[in-house]
């Protein structure tokens, strides 16, 4: 459809790296709270929660 292929300036890739690693974080974060939830839906004490 018309795509072209082009190089990303240094300041695209800075960019594209920051937001690389907001959505990591993002991903960990969600990751943790539904390990919680599941524990806790299985009556699981938190002391015991493998972070």
């Amino acid at each position: 459809m018309g795509d072209t292929v082009r190089k990303a300036s240094s300041h695209e890739v800075i960019d594209l790296k920051k937001e690389n690693q907001h959505l990591k974080q993002l991903v960990t974060e969600i990751t943790l709270k539904n390990r919680v939830l599941k524990k806790s839906l299985n009556g699981t004490d938190f002391e015991d929660i493998d972070l």
